[in-house]
């Protein structure tokens, strides 16, 4: 015979965790995937925050269909893979929030008979841990929804530590027949998703903004109608596309670069309420400007002169760079016996700006160091060179003020050069080509003409098969450089 819970007080201790999960778990709210020629599903259907692992988001349309792309409420998602004709999948990292949370993920491209689109739902549940007071040693169980949790054992002094994970919408457990606030806020009552990342400030700019209102149990009916406060532009009347989906369109005149934003709301309810972010960048280049650093030369002298090119949009906006060129300076290690000096430069395109944005690079690189025979081999020394090439691909973040990362991978071909020298004074030159690999990181801020920035690279070169050095030469590196923006 169970005995009967005394009264006692819940209390949430453990903080709602942030993150994703690839864990399937049974939810009372489902996905609903467009019938509109997209089918956006997750795998799996739901996720818990607190399992820092990706979920993968899978898109089915038509093959023939092209320009597919995805876009959240919330959180991140990744580039897409194609899987198989007409099915791709992109990694989604959710948002760090603590709270059991609702996200809205669409889908638009382009089919042979017009655009296609497709939206879908992903309940992420909260993760934390209840104490409940009871009898000493009493089996404590949680009901939250149609889930239940435990038994856990009430300890000496009547405490019991329950785990828990709450779906969005539910914000009571029972203990028995006592209801129990679990202390969670209000979800939101509506989501907003804007079908572009960015906008031409150049020129004027549409932009298709989805409402998508909560279909959680408990959810009241909207109070009032809609109002909108754009930071550029105005904004169309709602129209309702289905049941819960409203379609707002947000024009923006040509402007300033930067972060441009969309928030509404019903009134002063914070449950109804959104913001959307937007970047606006600079469009192509329409006027240019040349400067000299000197009015007049003499000339029959050599003199020199600096130059100084600059280029703006339609609108104004100085043109952002697309190729840059950056030096570097700094060491290598491989942990072990070297530690060397190592510069570089690098020369970088970056025609995709959207995000992700995406580059190619031309990294040349340098180090040496020297090695000695120590008691093996008395008067033996060493000097190595390594010139290096690398083509690597890269991504960056997409903004081109205040702080930047990036990272890189690519294939490289060095240049081994080995001399080696003997006390007879004999000595013996040596070079071979070797393959090689490099993966880099870095972040950087922008500071005066250009960007200074911090970068960590991992190498790795194949065994050269030189008298003076054998085996292969992996390492880190650290280096300080200065990207210059060229045109």
């Amino acid at each position: 015979m169970c005995p009967r819970p005394v009264p006692g007080v819940l209390l949430l201790v453990g903080l709602w965790a942030f993150g994703a999960s690839v864990r399937a778990v049974h939810a009372e709210a489902a996905s609903t995937p467009s019938q509109d020629g997209i089918r956006v599903v997750f795998v799996p259907e739901y996720g818990v925050l607190g399992d820092e692992r990706e979920l993968e988001v899978r898109v089915e349309l038509p093959p023939e269909a092209t320009d597919l792309e995805l876009f959240a409420s919330e959180g991140e998602v990744g580039p897409l893979t194609p899987m198989a004709p007409g099915v791709f999948r992109a990694p989604y990292v959710p948002p760090r929030q603590r709270l059991p949370r609702e996200v809205i993920l669409t889908a638009r491209a382009r089919g042979p008979w017009g655009p296609l689109e497709g939206w879908s739902l992903l309940p992420l549940w909260g993760r934390g841990q209840a104490e409940v007071r009871t009898r000493p040693g009493a089996p404590v169980s949680l009901q939250v929804g149609e889930r239940s949790f435990g038994p856990v054992q009430a300890d000496a002094k009547g405490l019991a530590r329950v785990p828990l994970t709450v779906p969005p919408g539910h914000r009571e457990a029972f203990f028995g027949a006592r209801r129990i606030d679990l202390g969670v806020p209000p979800w939101p009552c509506v989501h907003a998703v804007a079908e572009r990342r960015q906008v031409r400030a150049d020129q004027a700019e549409t932009v298709d903004v989805r409402l998508f209102l909560s279909r959680l149990k408990g959810t009241p009916a909207p109070p009032g109608p809609f109002t909108f406060t754009p930071s550029r532009g105005g904004v169309s009347l709602p129209l309702e596309l289905e049941p819960g989906v409203l379609l707002v369109r947000w024009t923006l005149p040509p402007g300033p670069t930067g972060e441009v934003s969309l928030q509404g709301g019903v009134g002063h309810d914070p449950r109804w309420s959104f913001e959307v972010r937007l970047e606006a960048v600079s469009g192509p280049a329409q006027r240019f400007e040349l400067k000299v650093d000197r009015e007049e030369v003499v000339a029959s002298e050599a003199a020199r002169i600096g130059v100084e090119v600059s280029a703006w949009d339609a609108a104004g906006n100085p043109r952002r760079s697309v190729v840059s060129l950056a030096p570097r300076l700094g060491g290598v290690t491989n942990f072990a016996d070297v530690r060397a000096p190592s510069a570089g430069v690098r020369l970088e395109v970056w025609p995709v700006r959207a995000w992700p944005a995406l580059g190619l690079m031309l990294d040349m690189g340098m180090l040496g160091f020297s090695r000695g025979g120590g008691t093996v081999v008395p008067g033996f020394s060493g000097r190595m060179l390594l010139f290096d090439t690398t083509v690597a691909v890269g991504l960056r973040t997409p903004r081109e003020h205040g702080l930047q990362g990036w990272t890189a991978v690519g294939l490289s071909l060095a240049r081994v050069h080995g001399r080696s020298e003997w006390a007879q004074g004999l000595s013996l030159a040596e070079g071979t080509w070797v393959p090689g690999a490099q993966a880099l990181v870095g972040a950087g801020v922008a500071l005066g003409p250009g960007q200074p920035f911090l970068e960590a690279r991992v190498c790795w070169f194949d065994d050269p098969a030189l008298h003076v050095l054998r085996g292969a030469l992996g390492g880190v590196a650290l280096h300080l450089g200065y990207r210059l923006e060229l045109f």
